[in-house]
């Protein structure tokens, strides 16, 4: 597998991002995506992991399937273009 990540300055700015939402150490939040939009995840402190879960908001059964992404692009760490695959195959985000 590899671990080089193709990084980008991204053109989206802060100031003009819908929602934005501080979520704790040790705490959780939920929010419905639709198709377009962009989730930024951010780590505050620096140097840790962020837990996430991706559910398809018609069938939650459905949901993000690591196994998935990471044979689909060789890789455990996601960055730049990466997709996240649902159990069906299709991506969630």
């Amino acid at each position: 597998m590899s671990t080089t990540i193709e990084t980008a300055a991204s053109p989206l700015l802060e100031a003009d991002a819908d929602v934005s939402v501080d979520v704790g150490a040790g705490d959780g939040w939920t929010f419905a995506l639709r198709a377009g939009d962009v989730l930024r995840m951010v780590d505050l402190e620096g140097n840790q992991a962020i837990d996430t879960l991706f559910f398809d908001a018609a069938d939650p059964s459905n949901r993000y399937s690591a196994v998935d992404t990471i044979r689909e692009q060789g890789s455990a760490y996601l960055g730049l273009g990466s997709r996240l695959l649902a159990l069906d195959g299709d991506p969630l985000v």
